[in-house]
């Protein structure tokens, strides 16, 4: 699993916010699973999955991705308003992302958050660019 934390994490065209079971090698993980047409990530910093004790460490000034983009992630931490909100998919039942005793509002389309840091399980877009990238392998 590879951890995504950025600065900022801008979404466009926000589409659904739900609770899935991802399949995976390994059998169903469940993950929360975001839907845009793109986005826009400031202070990028991936550390990929360690794989034969070395991981790649990916870091950008910013990360542009649109033609659509899928990202399943297993936990969620950001920061909205000046609180941070801490969600594990395991956690939540599958459906549309709901938090107990909260009514959320319906979601505008184009939302901004910071101080994000995602376990993603997978990323998937049309595109994506990176600039001021570097790009490293690590020990783990």
């Amino acid at each position: 699993m590879g951890i995504l934390s950025s600065s900022t994490l801008q979404i466009t065209g926000l589409q659904s916010i739900s609770v899935v079971d991802a399949s995976t090698g390994s059998g169903p993980v469940r993950v929360i699973e975001l839907k845009m047409a793109g986005s826009t990530i400031g202070g990028l910093d991936l550390l990929d999955p360690c794989v034969g004790h070395v991981r790649m460490h990916t870091t950008a000034t910013q990360q542009q991705a649109s033609g659509g983009l899928t990202m399943d992630a297993t936990a969620v931490q950001i920061t909205v308003l000046g609180v941070t909100i801490i969600l594990a998919a395991a956690d939540l039942p599958v459906g549309a992302l709901t938090l107990p005793g909260v009514s959320l509002p319906p979601l505008p389309t184009d939302i901004g958050f910071t101080s994000v840091k995602i376990y993603v399980l997978t990323i998937s877009s049309g595109s994506t660019g990176l600039s001021g990238a570097s790009i490293a392998p690590v020990p783990c």
